[in-house]
């Protein structure tokens, strides 16, 4: 919580989820194009997660 709480008030606000959110996507988005494939979600998501998080099935389950 202390790594996400970064003005120390006890809480976690909506800012500070999306900014450790987009934190995390910008780090797991190795190729920097917008989106995490499966390659990139490898071992974090499984088969049916990541099915469930694309379902345009263009195979990029989600678009920052």
């Amino acid at each position: 919580m202390r790594l996400l709480d970064t003005d120390n008030d006890g809480t976690v606000d909506l800012d500070e989820a999306k900014k450790a959110a987009s934190t995390l996507f910008d780090k797991l988005d190795r190729d920097h194009d917008g989106t995490l494939d499966r390659r990139e979600l490898r071992g974090r998501l499984s088969a049916a997660e990541f099915a469930a998080a694309d379902p345009d099935k263009e195979r990029n389950a989600i678009e920052g």
